[in-house]
């Protein structure tokens, strides 16, 4: 899929990526709301998920971390990063930008234009407006489903930042994970049971959500498997220590020849030294 991303804009030196199964997402808007509507609403969505995503781009910066790129894609978004923060109150700071960026705005919208605008006519001063109310539920809608604590969600790293202080943070990834996946579950299988287009990404976001659960865990394996043997060469550690045997191997010595054995013809001679003696001795 990120062969089919493009570059549109540079923000704090993170490139912003667009996939191009936006274009689906559009379309099913415009199919439900109209062509105008649609379209709107559908800049509006990668714009609010790019500020959810910036935001929890500029806690991780501002933590030491490296923000690869932003990505927008049919079933969300996703800041890329070649590495998380590790203290839990650093996580906890990061995951709870993009859900708190999300509520301001959509709060702000929602509550910020009358419900009496809907009932205007369509001119462009109402028509905006409206479309601005929408987007403001699209926030708000985008902060709550965040907070749902379990894997790839916010709430999913809300919650390992809670439970790493106490279990460690390979066992509240495990804990995450596993709620991510069940909510995986039972999202697919509300999905499936209905009948419209919505229902379809739904089934994607699902079929999402349950191998990014499942990533995360191994990520963080991996990486307590590589703190455990920091001083070997092999980063993974224990995963490949029968490798370091074998790198480890010496030749013996001549001080240790007597112990090599030599295939020969039978019957097999422990080394020409001693077959040479027997010679003699048969002599």
């Amino acid at each position: 899929m990120a062969n089919f991303s493009y570059t549109v804009t540079n923000i704090m030196g993170i490139p912003i990526r667009i996939n191009i199964s936006i274009l689906l997402m559009i379309f099913l808007l415009i199919k439900n709301f109209g062509a105008s509507m649609g379209i709107s609403l559908g800049i509006g969505l990668m714009i609010s998920i790019a500020l959810h995503e910036l935001a929890h781009s500029y806690v991780a910066i501002k933590k030491g971390c490296r923000v690869i790129s932003i990505d927008l894609i049919l079933i969300g978004g996703a800041a890329r990063m070649a590495e998380m923060p590790e203290k839990p109150i650093d996580e906890f700071l990061m995951a709870i930008a993009g859900p708190t960026t999300s509520a301001v705005i959509g709060l702000a919208l929602f509550f910020g234009i009358p419900d009496s605008i809907i009932s205007l006519p369509p001119d462009p001063i109402p028509f905006i407006l409206i479309v601005l109310k929408y987007i403001g539920v699209i926030n708000i809608g985008l902060a709550i489903f965040n907070l749902i604590p379990a894997f790839p969600m916010d709430g999913g790293r809300i919650l390992r930042s809670a439970l790493a202080i106490k279990k460690g943070r390979l066992k509240a990834t495990f804990i995450a994970s596993r709620l991510g996946r069940v909510l995986a579950i039972l999202m697919g299988l509300y999905a499936l049971l209905g009948s419209d287009d919505i229902q379809y990404i739904l089934l994607l976001i699902a079929g999402f959500v349950f191998m990014s659960a499942g990533s995360e865990y191994k990520y963080v394996l991996m990486q307590e498997e590589a703190k455990k043997n920091k001083n070997n060469e092999n980063p993974f550690g224990n995963l490949f220590n029968q490798f370091k045997e074998i790198n480890n191997f010496e030749p013996p010595t001549e001080e240790d020849s007597s112990d090599v054995v030599e295939i020969t013809p039978p019957p097999y001679e422990k080394s020409k030294k001693n077959k040479k003696a027997s010679i003699f001795k048969d002599k």
